[in-house]
């Protein structure tokens, strides 16, 4: 077993066509977590966008029959998905990963009027959507 670590758009392209059998992944979610740059999409057809380059390489390396286990945000996965179907996996499936810790990853409305400085809006996160897409056998 080899365990490769690192950004993807940098270690994917220097992988064998065909020589993995799994990949599981937790890339940005395009939802502008704590206001990082590294996880902002100017719009959801952006960040649909953004997910084909990474996501054709993933379908590259893939043996036939291969999969894929990409971790996301109940807010934008179904972009991933249809990313994923784009690029070719097939089967794809939504799991989730129940969790109890956490906190709102909100936007900081003091952004946008400086009477809500300090108040954030969003929903508690109870659970992540894990995509399980295969690359057809033949």
């Amino acid at each position: 077993m080899k365990l490769l670590l690192g950004d993807c758009t940098e270690v994917l392209p220097t992988i064998e066509s065909g020589s993995v059998d799994t990949i599981a992944t937790d890339p940005p979610y395009g939802i502008s977590f704590l206001s990082m740059e590294w996880d902002t999409a100017a719009s959801n057809a952006a960040f649909e966008e953004w997910c084909v380059p990474w996501l054709s390489e993933c379908f590259r390396v893939l043996k036939p029959g291969g999969d894929v286990t990409i971790f996301s945000s109940p807010r934008t996965f179904h972009r991933v998905v249809r990313a994923m179907k784009r690029v070719g996996f097939s089967e794809v499936q939504v799991k989730g990963w129940v969790q109890t810790q956490g906190f709102p990853k909100s936007h900081d409305l003091g952004k946008y009027d400086s009477r809500f400085k300090g108040y954030g809006h969003a929903l508690k996160p109870s659970w992540e959507p894990a995509l399980v897409g295969l690359k057809p056998a033949i």
